[in-house]
């Protein structure tokens, strides 16, 4: 699963949610970060609910032609 402090500058919060898709760690610190990691290690189904999840969004939303095209639209304008 993928593990991120949680910033003002994150890009998504309406696609990725806390414990869904994705883990947020709420304090910038490394003990924060052994808790974060501990927990999942001791919690192996949302471990794997999580994983499964996140990579069944970045298929969805995030793979290569979608970022290509969406970057495209960014840079150049609709098509």
């Amino acid at each position: 699963p993928v593990l991120i402090s949680k910033t003002s500058g994150f890009w998504d919060n309406d696609l990725f949610k806390d414990g869904d898709n994705i883990f947020f760690v709420e304090e910038k610190n490394s003990i924060s970060w052994e808790v974060e990691i501990k927990k999942l290690y001791q919690n192996q189904s949302a471990l794997k609910k999580c994983s499964l999840n996140g990579i069944m969004t970045v298929k969805e939303y995030l793979d290569l032609n979608t970022f290509s095209q969406n970057l495209y639209r960014l840079v150049i304008g609709p098509k």
